[in-house]
């Protein structure tokens, strides 16, 4: 037994995803997996684990397969193992029981560690030479657990349960537990997202020396706990932060089973995400402040000359009539600043009336009680000098009115007359 191995951890591959129909971007995905192999490489790790989503599409062009086989080809030739449980992108379909997992499997691509279907046996399963759960290697012990789906809580409770009897049989627990499971732990806990809750997941993460987890394509971790989401190493969504895409470099010391990692990072297609307040700029010169906030975020973050994706959402609140946006001269304008593989622009910009009042969700009701009497006050013709001597006299009647203490011939009647004769005087 080796005292240290190294591995590689991936997710969310996605191979074959094109999207926004752009063949550059179907390349994309290609060109990040070639990273992570080229790494494999140059570092010989011990085998490399995918948490799932290796394929976009259940049913793959001939294309996408020649781009999986490509890369590989060479881990295959290297000598390097590729340990790979199911997403719930690349399961088989009900109409077809044989994946394109299992082809790559039954060819010796891969070893495809998969929770064993069959409602009657136990979920977990050794693995036989062509299929399996969990894999016995001469360091290692790993186990595929596939995509729990919306039967999550339950699925992990009988997984703990069968994984409690295997370390009691002394199947399990003599080496390090390394475990994939292609789900999120407090991230989209959801029947339909199939994530599971980290109070539920707790006692089999006790019996785990490395949780390697997919699903969530943003990066999240728990060292504690010792469970890992290296996210998607490419982005599938224009939202996707493309400046934190990768993998894990670990390194796990089979004796004391203690974990080194570091992520490592792959040049993904840059993004630029922009959320901007129309509120906030200079609506004169609209076009030129987007304009100018585009090319900022470019030269400090994008690679010079590469063609980005870009999102901008807009929104705020804009009197009707007193500007409009002409987004295709927008989008034709940022065109010709940067360049550009892809665009989007999301109006989110609300029109109002001029008599319309808005309100903030944060603001205290001593704050609303104020715009709403600024602009009553607006409406009746004060100028801007004569809204606060106003405004303060309405506040006094409002005060004494909620003190029920308004006597108009007292010495309330006699304050709020002063202040009126103040205000004309001025």
């Amino acid at each position: 037994m080796k005292k240290k191995i190294k591995f590689i951890h991936c997710a969310d591959i996605h191979l074959g995803a094109n999207p926004f129909e752009i063949e550059e971007r179907f390349e994309d995905m290609g060109k990040a997996f070639e990273q992570v192999c080229d790494f494999a490489l140059e570092e010989k790790v011990d085998f490399i684990l995918i948490a799932g989503d290796f394929f976009h599409n259940k049913v793959l062009n001939p294309k996408t397969l020649e781009q999986a086989i490509y890369s590989l080809e060479k881990i295959k030739k290297a000598n390097i193992p590729v340990f790979l449980t199911e997403g719930n992108h690349d399961m088989e379909t009900y109409s077809n029981v044989y994946s394109w997992l299992q082809f790559l499997s039954s060819r010796g691509y891969i070893y495809l560690l998969r929770p064993n279907k069959n409602k009657n046996e136990n979920v977990l399963k050794i693995w036989d030479g062509k299929e399996g759960t969990i894999y016995h290697a001469e360091d290692v012990d790993i186990i595929g657990l596939g995509y729990s789906g919306s039967t999550a809580s339950k699925y992990i409770e009988k997984v703990n349960k069968e994984m409690e009897e295997l370390i009691n049989e002394k199947e399990l627990g003599d080496k390090p537990i390394i475990c994939m499971l292609h789900t999120g732990i407090d991230r989209f806990v959801t029947e339909a997202m199939g994530g599971v809750k980290e109070s539920e997941i707790d006692p089999l993460l006790e019996k785990i020396d490395y949780f390697a987890l997919g699903h969530i394509h943003t990066r999240y971790e728990n060292i504690e706990k010792k469970y890992y989401n290296p996210g998607s190493i490419e982005c599938v969504r224009i939202t996707d932060n493309p400046f934190n895409k990768g993998f894990y470099y670990v390194i796990l010391d089979t004796e004391s089973k203690k974990v080194e990692h570091e992520f490592k990072i792959v040049k993904a297609r840059n993004a630029i995400n922009l959320n901007i307040n129309v509120n906030e700029i200079d609506k004169e010169n609209f076009e030129q402040n987007i304009l100018e906030k585009v090319q900022k975020e470019y030269k400090e973050k994008c690679i010079p000359d590469s063609k980005i994706m870009l999102q901008i959402k807009l929104n705020g609140d804009i009197v009707q009539g007193s500007m409009e946006i002409d987004i295709a001269e927008l989008k034709e304008k940022i065109k010709n600043s940067v360049p550009i593989l892809h665009q989007e622009i999301i109006n989110l910009v609300r029109y109002i009336t001029e008599d319309e009042i808005v309100i903030a969700s944060d603001i205290s009701r001593e704050e609303i009680d104020k715009i709403v009497i600024e602009k009553s006050i607006e409406k009746t013709g004060f100028d801007a000098e004569e809204k606060e001597g106003v405004f303060q006299i309405i506040q006094k009647l409002k005060e004494y009115g909620e003190n029920e203490a308004i006597d108009l011939n007292g010495s309330y009647g006699e304050e709020i007359e002063k202040m009126l004769i103040g205000l004309l005087e001025d």
